[in-house]
């Protein structure tokens, strides 16, 4: 198990689903804010895990060196951290909006070019895998931030 999977939104949904299936074939990183759900899929899968707000931009920044410096060299980033949450939007906050756009599109871009200097800087190559939603395509009342 030489290669490395680092995986965001780790603790459920597409991404937990992601750590089950790479467990014991490479060695996992999951990445998640929500600590007793990361800590069970850890338990399950044996990944390690690292706990991150991807709405900071400092911590989406740091993922990839953390990881890298505490498992191994990163191979591979799948980017499947994603919020939905559901706001009328004529009572939608700033803040609101923010963290969508900070945790959905943000934190991709970020940890990206994190995960890309890292690889130039060690001469490696590297796969990125970003997960993305149908709800462009059709939206839904009360996700104005997500669609």
């Amino acid at each position: 198990m030489s290669e490395h999977i680092l995986v965001t939104g780790a603790a459920g949904g597409i991404g937990a689903a992601i750590c089950e299936l790479y467990a014991g074939q490479a060695r996992v990183t999951a990445a998640d804010l929500r600590p007793e759900p990361l800590a069970e899929l850890a338990r399950r899968t044996g990944a390690a895990v690292l706990a991150a707000d991807l709405a900071d931009a400092g911590a989406a920044e740091a993922l990839v060196g953390r990881a890298w410096e505490a498992y191994g060299p990163v191979d591979v980033v799948v980017n499947a951290a994603g919020i939905y949450p559901a706001t009328p939007f004529l009572e939608m906050t700033a803040a609101q909006w923010d963290r969508v756009q900070h945790v959905n599109v943000r934190a991709p871009m970020l940890i990206t070019a994190a995960f890309g200097r890292a690889c130039a800087a060690s001469g490696r190559t590297g796969s990125v895998v970003n997960i993305a939603s149908g709800a462009a395509l059709r939206a839904r009342p009360g996700a104005a931030h997500y669609c």
